[in-house]
């Protein structure tokens, strides 16, 4: 069966599909011997040629690793290894000695420090595969004075690679949270999927790049939940076809309803990026007395200026006037820049909770999220399968849990909510998640500065009312949304180094990046 490398699982899940695999006749043996000799061929791909030395711990990623440095010696390297005392003098370590490992064992480290890190500085490449996904403790003494050697002789010796065996040793499998004492890889081979703890901040800085090395296990008849990876071949299936006799009807029309007197920006960048995403037409509601200001933004959308004069009615006058003109639209974003007045409330109430709106495709955003979350029982009267952007303070607020509590469980809050709530929620940050009304799950494996400025919540917002206006279903609309919102990000900050950078930077790589995806389909076929 085919290996999907596009998933992301969990410690839990992963131990799944390995109970799995053995119950259709793989032994534990049989796949502790195909990551061995996978890993091996890996690595000597990698190195070329030189010195090895694997840091061996218990359990099954230490068998792992022992097996991979046996073959290694095979493959005409010279192989070393410094082992935790769980595996001296198993048959793993009688098969290593006899094919020509040089095997040390991890003892008194203040006694071996000189041999250890002369170990460590002979190595070329030091593969790490001391603790796998099974680490549930603070590493401690001998093995995280081990670790602090590593890291600090590497820094030493840039040019010497370390490659960790399917997580970084000291790295959370599931929160992604570093030990204090983490292993800083250069590169990491995940055995079967990417890990959940990978996809974090701290899974960036520790794990380096990512590769999947497959190990014979197969998601595809299993009853465990699996998180897939939004990639560019999932997006380019689900982008509109644009046919050479298509006009601006063809693709749809966006009416995205924010701005407010100390938020004139928001719902201009919001705009763009419908337009920049492929909307056909793009209306601007917005209150009219800082349309001019508005408009003065954004020459190519149509305006729906709504009455607030303060001795007007003003919520019954805007809604009067989206209702008159509802028909027209495909989508509907609501929240950019809306603010919290009470003419905002009123009107984000009257439009999201009294049900004032068609069945159109929604996204709810922003001021219009933390409305919202101030009104009892509120996901019971929105529209179904409408989407929701909150970043971790709105998620706070709309579900009750703590920030620190968000980002410790970001996958299985978001999931829990989204089901509860029956909508789709897109939990934004670094690794933004994405969870359908039925729990299933997606992970963009974007991180790029370059979104961590004011407004670029409010493009992403806008990318995906202007795929919605084009007929895309809103799952797939929030999928490709995600995805081509981080991708413009890093076009913009390949290195991902540039500080300085402001919304406004992104929005033109929109349609590069969407050019870039569609290219890919084509090559593909």
């Amino acid at each position: 069966m085919k290996n999907s490398s596009s998933k992301i699982v969990s410690s839990s899940e992963m131990k799944n599909l390995e109970r799995e695999t053995f119950r259709n006749g793989v032994t534990s043996e049989l796949l502790m011997e195909k990551a061995g000799t996978s890993v091996s061929k890996r690595i000597a791909e990698i190195l070329g040629h030189g010195t090895i030395l694997t840091l061996i711990g218990p359990g099954k990623n230490g068998g792992d690793g022992l097996i991979a440095a046996t073959h290694l010696k095979k493959l005409g390297f010279r192989s070393m290894a410094i082992t935790t005392s769980e595996l001296t003098g198993t048959k793993l370590c009688e098969n290593a000695q006899k094919s020509g490992v040089d095997l040390y064992e991890l003892g008194n480290y203040k006694k071996q420090i000189l041999l250890i890190e002369k170990l460590l500085t002979e190595s070329d490449l030091i593969l790490d595969a001391l603790y796998g996904i099974g680490l549930n403790k603070p590493i401690t003494p001998p093995v995280s004075l081990l670790i602090e050697s590593v890291n600090r002789i590497k820094n030493a010796h840039s040019s010497k690679k370390i490659v960790a065996l399917d997580i970084p040793s000291g790295l959370n499998p599931d929160t992604g949270i570093a030990d204090k004492t983490t292993i800083k890889a250069d590169i990491t081979l995940s055995l079967g999927f990417t890990k959940l703890g990978l996809c974090s901040p701290d899974g960036v800085v520790f794990a380096g790049r990512n590769e999947i090395i497959d190990i014979g296990i197969s998601t595809s008849e299993t009853k465990t939940p699996i998180s897939s990876i939004i990639s560019k071949k999932l997006v380019s299936s689900k982008l509109p076809f644009r046919t050479l006799n298509s006009h601006k009807g063809t693709f749809g029309h966006s009416l995205i309803i924010g701005g407010s007197k100390n938020f004139t920006g928001a719902v201009s960048l919001a705009a763009i990026g419908a337009q920049r995403a492929g909307s056909g037409l793009t209306t601007i509601a917005t209150p009219e007395s800082i349309f001019p200001i508005v408009a003065s933004h954004l020459k190519e959308a149509i305006y729906l200026p709504l009455t607030d004069n303060p001795e007007t009615e003003f919520v019954s006058n805007a809604i009067t006037s989206i209702q008159m003109n509802i028909k027209k639209y495909t989508s509907v974003l609501i929240g950019c820049g809306l603010g919290l007045s009470e003419n905002s409330r009123e009107l984000t109430k009257t439009i999201l909770l009294k049900k004032n709106l068609p069945e159109i495709p929604l996204v709810i955003d922003a001021d219009a999220l933390n409305i919202l979350s101030e009104n009892q029982n509120w996901h019971q009267k929105i529209p179904k399968n409408s989407i929701l952007t909150p970043h971790p303070g709105e998620m706070a607020r709309l579900s009750g849990k703590t920030i620190k509590e968000i980002e410790l469980d970001r996958v299985n809050i978001c999931k829990s909510y989204a089901t509860k709530w029956n909508c789709i929620v897109i939990l934004k940050g670094a690794f933004t998640v994405i969870s359908s009304p039925n729990g299933n799950i997606w992970i963009s494996l974007f991180a790029n500065p370059n979104l961590a400025t004011a407004g670029t919540g409010d493009i992403l917002a806008g990318i995906i009312t202007g795929l919605l206006a084009q007929k895309i279903e809103p799952l797939d609309a929030a999928i490709s949304g995600v995805y081509l919102h981080g991708l413009s990000a890093e076009m913009g900050n390949p290195e991902n180094t540039s500080s300085g950078t402001i919304a406004n930077d992104i929005l033109p790589y929109i349609p590069i990046a969407i050019n870039q995806i569609k290219k890919s389909e084509f090559r593909n076929g």
